[in-house]
């Protein structure tokens, strides 16, 4: 068994491999590494906006708030039906937060003091509201980071008008890799095709951690290798009782 610790920085791709983490959910699964990354953490496009052309910036936020409005009512009720209404309200309190009133007014004032695209506010506040709630002393508030984190990317979403990409039709056999997951990225998971989530970010606690929970996927988060060193299609298999990863296993 090699450990990651013993490799000095080589890229082991073609050895057995042994990464530690943090388990989040139990259970034994292999599969082929697929990356997945959502739009919070990617550079947006920018551009400055004149003073006359504020209001319509704000009009095209709000449009795209309804919009997010309607999206999460769907998936409540989707999860309501496929999972439980307890795991359902999850959604609900999305729908909360995106309906807090200090949330917009935080996002216009600052559109209108730096005059530039909506999308780039939104990308700054909701990175800024989550840097503060990690940054409490609360585990509670901690752990609602990823509620926070999940409305801002759906509002950036339908703002540049991507459509979303449901992680339930990624490849069979696929052991999603990623920095995060959020509450609504692990609610569209498949268990057929997705075996295992093997995270940066994550925390027993978590809406996602819940999520995959009922979905009984397992579940591996801290582990301690950047979380883009594997090549896509990597085998591994995701050990989510030990918190371990292991890549290129053996046939055995």
């Amino acid at each position: 068994e090699v450990l990651i610790s013993s490799l000095h920085g080589k890229r082991p791709f073609s050895k057995r491999v042994v990464v530690r983490g943090e388990p989040i959910v139990w259970g034994l699964a292999s599969g082929c590494v697929f990356y997945y990354q959502d739009v919070l953490t990617r550079e947006l496009e920018r551009w400055r906006l004149s003073e006359g052309q504020v209001k319509e910036e704000l009009q095209r936020l709000e449009k795209a708030m309804d919009k997010v409005q309607i999206d999460l009512a769907g998936l409540k009720s989707k999860v309501g039906y496929e999972i439980g209404a307890k795991h359902a309200e999850i959604f609900g309190v999305h729908q909360l937060i995106l309906r807090d009133v200090e949330l917009f007014k935080e996002i216009e004032k600052q559109l209108r003091h730096r005059l530039v695209n909506a999308e780039q506010i939104v990308q700054d506040v909701f990175r800024d509201w989550e840097k503060k709630l990690k940054d409490t002393r609360s585990d509670v508030f901690r752990e609602r980071a990823s509620d926070v984190v999940d409305v801002g990317k759906r509002l950036l979403k339908a703002l540049i008008g991507v459509g979303e990409i449901s992680l339930s039709n990624v490849p069979v056999d696929s052991v999603i890799f990623a920095q995060r997951l959020l509450p609504s990225d692990t609610a569209s998971l498949n268990a057929k095709n997705e075996k295992a989530i093997v995270t940066l970010e994550g925390t027993q606690n978590s809406h996602s951690a819940i999520l995959a929970r009922a979905l009984d996927i397992p579940f591996v988060s801290k582990i301690n290798i950047p979380i883009a060193s594997l090549p896509p299609k990597t085998q591994v298999i995701v050990d989510g009782q030990k918190g371990r990863i292991i890549i290129n296993p053996s046939p055995a």
